[in-house]
């Protein structure tokens, strides 16, 4: 009897592990029948506007055809400041994003390997409560098997 205790709390342990158990599930499954007495009704409201967007824009100006040499070389340094901050600006914006999608790859890693320990201990835990149980009923069963020739065997050593 106590193997078989032994054996139905290990289930127990399991169910409880992975799932509500039957007992919350039949319970949940009665509560979703419609019930006969009035329940009360509250209504309500709500409205949400929500927005974002982005807007760009890309202003360019060319030279006129008779612009001078100086004017020419200063517009030329003027267009490459303003490309040098641009790639600068992607650069830091990439770089971000790289350093944001390493973070959540650790975290996401960390999850799984965190989900895989628990599923091996899940899988594992409970069999020295389970082998427990076989031997304790193999022990009753050869107890009330050989019951009497147990009897016969501690007779003497019992003073009878």
């Amino acid at each position: 009897m106590v193997g078989l205790a032994i054996a139905g709390w290990d289930i127990r342990e399991r169910l409880r592990q992975f799932g509500p158990g039957k007992r919350r599930t039949f319970r949940q499954w009665l509560g979703a029948f419609p019930s006969f007495r009035p329940k009360p009704v509250v209504l309500g409201a709500a409205a949400a506007t929500s927005g974002s967007g982005a807007l760009r824009a890309t202003l360019h100006v060319s030279l006129p055809a008779d612009a001078s040499v100086e004017r020419r070389v200063e517009f030329l340094q003027g267009e490459y400041e303003r490309l040098s901050s641009t790639v600068n600006e992607l650069t830091r914006r990439s770089d971000s994003l790289e350093a944001a999608v390493g973070t959540e790859a650790k975290i996401r890693k960390a999850t799984h390997d965190e989900s895989r320990r628990e599923l091996a201990h899940a899988m594992t835990s409970g069999l020295d409560l389970a082998a427990g149980g076989i031997l304790l009923i193999l022990a009753g069963l050869l107890m009330s098997t050989f019951s009497q020739e147990l009897y016969e065997f501690y007779k003497p050593m019992c003073g009878q």
